[in-house]
């Protein structure tokens, strides 16, 4: 009477780790598929004495469907959670440039109001990054060559001063918003309530106002959704 061949527990074990595999991934997926291997070995060389080598494939198969679902599923959470660090990221940017335009519109106009005057410029509309952008900032920061205009020698930028982009030797090269493009200021170089200029190619009209400030926003093109503005 021929013995009675022994399902290789090996096998079993293979089988059990590949269901695992669902809920514990590589933890229990590659060790189904080396379990496996190695029972489908030991069948082979057992000459008929062991069993279960169909429980054993079954083992290496459902082990490696596992750990591409597993692996699939991982590169999923990891881009969500990328995506999600990159939405935080890019919301705490817009909200940054959102207050330093508030920011340097407010210095502008307590400026105005202590020295009776806003800073003078050679043109009303210009680039913080730009060499009358430089200037107007340099008034502001009580740092201009003669001192003419800022007479009380107070610093106006304070609150922003480790925002502005200064040279090697300390001197001021601009202000750039949170995605190194600079800011664009519009001073009102005309008399009467109403204060008109363009923004993006629209015509803006402003009452009460002597200075508007507008970013770019991420993508760098004035005029598309995600510009943020002083008078919005």
């Amino acid at each position: 009477m021929e013995n009675e061949k022994t399902t290789s527990k090996l096998a079993v074990t293979s089988l059990v780790l590949g269901l695992m595999g669902g809920c514990l991934w590589l933890f229990a997926s590659v060790p189904a598929i080396i379990t496996g291997l190695m029972a489908r070995k030991r069948i082979a060389a057992s000459d008929g004495r062991l069993g279960g080598d169909g429980i054993a494939l079954g083992g290496v198969v459902v082990g490696g469907v596992m750990s591409v679902v597993g692996l699939a599923g991982f590169l999923v959470l990891m881009g969500f959670t990328k995506g999600v660090g990159a939405f935080k990221s890019l919301k705490q940017e817009i909200e940054e440039a959102r207050i330093e335009l508030l920011m340097l519109e407010s210095a502008v106009t307590e400026f105005e109001t202590e020295q009776r005057q806003l800073p003078k410029v050679s043109t009303n509309d210009f680039l913080t990054d730009e060499a009358d952008g430089v200037w107007f900032l340099s008034v502001l920061a009580a740092e201009e060559v003669d001192g003419r205009q800022n007479r009380t020698e107070k610093n106006y930028l304070e609150e922003i001063e480790d925002r502005l982009a200064r040279d090697g030797g300390g001197a001021l090269k601009g202000f750039l918003d949170p995605w190194e493009n600079p800011y664009r200021v519009i001073l009102k170089d005309r008399k009467g309530p109403t204060f008109e200029f363009e923004w993006g190619g629209k015509r803006v009209s402003l009452y009460g106002k002597t200075i508007a400030v507008g970013s770019r926003g991420p993508d760098g093109v004035e005029g598309t959704g995600d510009d943020m503005v002083s008078w919005e």
